[in-house]
């Protein structure tokens, strides 16, 4: 992944969106561009939505994460904090989700 910049990204711009639904995992799944949403759009089907829209976004950003990882030889530490500051947080949620579901 050399040459990504995150902070040059250009989220809700068409390429981006098309680039988003090209890795959401069901097809016929339209991800939103987040420069239409309105006040008429916070129930709870909407928030769902708004949920699925950034868990489709962390697929297709781990396997770029994955990539990068596995080319490179020496990854920074920097970057295996926040890996593993991600991690946790992802930990927790899904600890939450579990203990919720039984």
């Amino acid at each position: 992944m050399k040459g990504y910049n995150p902070q040059e990204q250009e989220w809700g711009t068409d390429a981006s969106v098309k680039r988003a639904k090209k890795v959401t995992p069901k097809e016929g799944k339209k991800v939103k561009r987040f420069s239409n949403w309105t006040e008429e759009n916070n129930g709870p089907e909407a928030e769902k939505e708004m949920m699925m829209t950034q868990i489709n976004f962390m697929h297709h950003a781990l396997d770029g994460i994955t990539k990068y990882i596995e080319q490179e030889e020496d990854v920074e530490e920097w970057y295996q904090n926040k890996l593993s500051g991600l991690y946790e947080k992802m930990k927790g949620m899904y600890a939450y989700s579990k203990g919720e579901m039984q």
